[in-house]
């Protein structure tokens, strides 16, 4: 670091100690607005109000963005310290373009020959502005990123190890799948107004789920799990029997791992050194361990008050554990529902424990805020990483699971009315 920038970076690095929302808020936008102007041709994108990321064609980058922390001094917004090779360069956004055409010129030079990237073009026709996030259904603690739409297009990059899957979150929260394969180049199109009628096109196996969709579309929902089994035994070696598996048979309510278990089993005939296969299968065995009248598995958490929480904490009162995140519209109506049942029950009886699979903190912080979760809440900001979601094998949202007061399960995933009705007959 330059001397003269060090009273700067002293004022930079309170500026993030100080953590005021409204502060990080007003750089967040103003460092995207002037980067859009800069980068026009670039994907320019969001991990958290204070760090941005810029499209990078570099080879050593996981994600294909060049990150950047963000502060502001003397009203002018600064980067600080690119993250993915730890190298301190604290610039005045503006003198920013001159340094990253050069990285992308040397990036362009040891990309050529090929190489394992994926790139997802969309066009959606209403959504002239807005942030589309997306989340690979691996989670690998990669979490969510964000994709700004501008002019009602946007593009998505990543460098991938073997075919995977990316899930698209819309801001009126419709979620959509899109696979993905080394150097493939796929299109979304669609319509603001409708899109479950989006289409995708540019692989196979794009368009082999576009069609199993086609095939879907005028039956009734309760038969679909049928015709997804039908499509995952013809179709083993395909990305899309995973994402049906997922979707149909382990992000239900009601969850049958046996069931789960037997269909991963013939995707592994086909897809047999699939990463993503093997952890599923253990994922449903370790699953059938967790059921009604077994024992809470142990946790060590902490709270956004700074407590520490453990599995002792569960003696003597009905604990009720809740899994949501701020991005999920079913898991944030249910949490703003237990605000009643927390109310109801006295405090010497009953508990809640909520936790979060948010990975921004502003955005968890304002929903704990806004929707008046007063109760012991806790983040790590992992995504489906989340030690606990791995130990109670969370899999979908909403999901809750009702200990009694030896730390026993009493119920699991249950909807706000059967919640309370369950809640009557066991605080007393």
């Amino acid at each position: 670091m330059y001397d003269e920038n060090a009273n700067d970076l002293f004022k930079f690095r309170k500026f993030m100690a100080d953590d005021d929302s409204a502060v990080i808020d007003e750089c967040h936008r103003a460092a995207l607005d002037k980067l859009h102007t800069l980068f026009p041709e670039k994907r320019v994108t969001t991990y958290d109000n204070c760090t941005i990321g810029i499209e990078t064609d570099s080879l050593y980058s996981d994600t294909g963005l060049d990150t950047y922390e963000l502060g502001v001094v003397d009203g002018e917004v600064y980067a600080m310290r690119n993250t993915r090779d730890g190298e301190v360069n604290f610039q005045n956004i503006k003198q920013m373009k001159k340094i990253l055409m050069a990285a992308a010129a040397v990036a362009f030079l040891c990309s050529c020959g090929g190489g394992k990237g994926f790139r997802l073009k969309g066009s959606i026709k209403g959504i002239e502005q807005g942030e589309v996030y997306i989340y690979n259904a691996e989670g690998l603690g990669k979490g969510l990123d964000t994709v700004m739409v501008n002019g009602g297009s946007f593009e998505y990059r990543a460098e991938i190890e073997q075919p995977t899957y990316y899930i698209l979150v819309f801001p009126n929260k419709y979620q959509q799948v899109v696979f993905a394969d080394k150097g493939a180049r796929v299109s979304l199109e669609g319509d603001g107004s409708s899109l479950k009628d989006m289409q995708i096109s540019g692989d196979k196996e794009n368009e082999r789920f576009s069609d199993f969709r086609k095939s879907v579309a005028s039956i009734d929902e309760s038969q679909i799990p049928a015709k997804a089994e039908e499509f995952i035994k013809a179709n083993p070696s395909s990305m899309a029997s995973i994402y049906l598996v997922n979707k149909y048979f382990v992000e239900v309510p009601k969850t049958d791992w046996g069931k789960v278990e037997s269909l991963l089993k013939v995707i592994k005939g086909g897809l047999p050194k699939n990463a993503m296969v093997d952890r599923m299968l253990s994922t449903a065995k370790e699953a059938q361990r967790i059921k009604v009248g077994g024992k809470c598995p142990s946790f060590k958490i902490t709270t956004k008050d700074g407590k520490t929480l453990t599995q002792g904490d569960l003696k003597d009162k009905v604990t009720l554990i809740t899994f949501w995140a701020s991005w999920d519209a079913d898991s944030r109506t249910l949490e703003r529902n237990i605000r009643k049942l927390y109310k109801k029950y006295p405090s010497a009886k009953f508990q809640i424990i909520g936790i979060s699979l948010d990975v921004d903190k502003q955005m968890w912080r304002n929903a704990v805020r806004y929707d008046s979760l007063t109760w012991n809440e806790s983040c790590d900001f992992a995504h489906y990483e989340n030690r606990m979601v791995k130990d109670f094998v969370v899999s979908n949202l909403p999901a809750n699971f009702l200990m009694d007061k030896n730390g026993k399960i009493i119920a699991m995933n249950l909807l706000y009315a059967d919640l309370e009705k369950k809640l009557d007959e066991v605080v007393k």
